[in-house]
């Protein structure tokens, strides 16, 4: 029917209440399935919500995984770590802040004196100038850069107790320093020896050399009475240094880091008899521990593999699997040191200044040494050993660089020169009056 025209009478003046709902109530099947709607979207929202924290979480760990803890957490932990290699470094409590003098970057200043021309550039790790107090008087003359001719005292063992009588008793304010490492420290030795005013003699046990020339099929009897030099002594001398001062100074050699050998030189007695030795000779030599020990090892490795392993030493670089070996065999010659200087709080491993080599070709001129770049494998390999266990590394190749140009910090072909060692002995000083000031 036609629909009747809009009239504004007509529209209800009010609409029905609630209640009249009631007169027409939801049919119970459409009631039961309302509600179980209701729940079901309650429940769908639920695990929609678990859902997104479980990949929260998930997102949240695989970040964490790939770049580490967030700040604030992460900056604790670095923390933490940074504290822990400090303590490994020096296991004693610090009275005031560590510095490691040896790898901190620093520049060459020359300065009208000697030491400290090495200059770190943090202010609060400035090294002292510790060699002016220990020379005895101005010297007239510059000494000598080579290494004086040394007379040989071989001692019985155990060693008498009057054999080092001469020295000055050392004290718990005096510093010993023990250097087990090779000729280049022998030279830093004498340096400092030297400025002292004092002099270098060479001790070597009986027993010890006995040994020496028996694993070489000779007799040392047949050789005691003659005038015995380094060559004779096959390198198995302890040098000490005689002087009025309380700082106590001795180096020996270690022919590398290979348990067995054989060695360059045809040597024999491996890093743990040598460090025996040295031992031996110390305690005689000082009523103290010695302070700091130096353990060192590069280019009597690099002359072994050379004459005994070529094959190691005919690519351009050291194979991984070498350096790897040879890590291995470096992490047991410290661990040897500190168990058998067990009451010295400091170890020090140094990086050597790289030998005269060919700028043109990286060839050593000591030919045996091979390429330079073995070298620097070598030192970087030896730096990692020191950090992952805890040793004070002094960068002697960090030092070296300043005077790269011809090489002008070598007195010959490996050895530095006495300005650059003298130098280095100041920095060795610094670390001993730091360990005083601990106490």
């Amino acid at each position: 029917s036609p629909v009747a025209p809009w009239n504004p009478s007509n529209f209800p003046s009010s609409f029905p209440s609630t209640s009249d709902c009631n007169k027409f109530p939801i049919p119970r099947p459409l009631a039961i399935w309302h509600d179980l709607a209701q729940q079901q979207a309650l429940g769908m929202m639920y695990m929609i919500l678990a859902a997104c924290t479980v990949c929260l979480l998930l997102t949240a760990a695989s970040l964490i995984l790939l770049y580490g803890l967030p700040s604030p957490a992460r900056c604790l932990v670095n923390h933490t770590y940074s504290e822990h290699v400090v303590g490994r470094s020096h296991p004693h409590s610090h009275a005031g802040p560590w510095c490691s003098y040896g790898s901190l970057p620093a520049t060459w200043v020359n300065t009208a004196h000697v030491g400290p021309k090495w200059f770190i550039f943090d202010p609060a790790c400035r090294l002292q100038d510790l060699l002016t107090p220990l020379a005895p008087k101005p010297q007239a003359s510059k000494p000598p850069d080579k290494h004086p001719p040394l007379k040989v005292s071989i001692v019985q063992d155990p060693i008498p107790a009057s054999t080092f009588d001469h020295l000055p008793l050392s004290s718990k304010n005096g510093s010993g320093i023990l250097f087990v490492s090779d000729s280049v420290d022998r030279y830093l030795m004498t340096y400092l020896c030297q400025h002292m005013g004092g002099t270098v003699s060479d001790t070597v046990l009986g027993s010890v050399l006995g040994r020496a020339y028996s694993l070489a099929g000779d007799s040392l009897e047949s050789i005691k009475t003659a005038n015995l030099t380094e060559d004779d002594t096959a390198g198995y001398l302890v040098n000490t240094c005689t002087s009025n001062s309380s700082v106590h100074l001795a180096s020996t050699y270690i022919p590398g880091v290979h348990p067995n050998g054989p060695y360059h030189m045809n040597r024999t007695l491996s890093f743990k008899e040598r460090i025996d030795h040295a031992a031996a000779v110390w305690s005689s030599y000082s009523t103290q521990p010695p302070q700091i020990v130096v353990v060192a090892s590069c280019l009597w490795d690099l002359a072994r593999m050379s004459f005994f392993e070529p094959h190691l030493l005919a690519q351009e670089e050291i194979p991984l699997h070498v350096l790897q070996a040879w890590n291995t065999n470096f992490t047991n010659v410290i661990k040897y040191a500190q168990s058998t200087f067990q009451k010295t709080p400091l170890f020090i491993y140094h990086p050597i200044m790289l030998p005269k080599y060919d700028p043109l070709t990286g060839f050593m001129e000591k030919t045996y040494l091979g390429r330079r770049v073995f070298v620097e494998q070598l030192n970087a390999a030896g730096a990692h050993v020191a950090h992952q266990m805890g040793v004070e590394i002094l960068d002697y190749e960090q030092m070296g660089r300043r005077f790269m140009e011809g090489q002008a910090y070598l007195t010959d072909l490996i050895h530095p020169k006495r300005e650059v060692g003298l130098e280095l002995a100041n920095i060795y000083l610094n670390y001993a009056e730091l360990l005083k000031q601990e106490r």
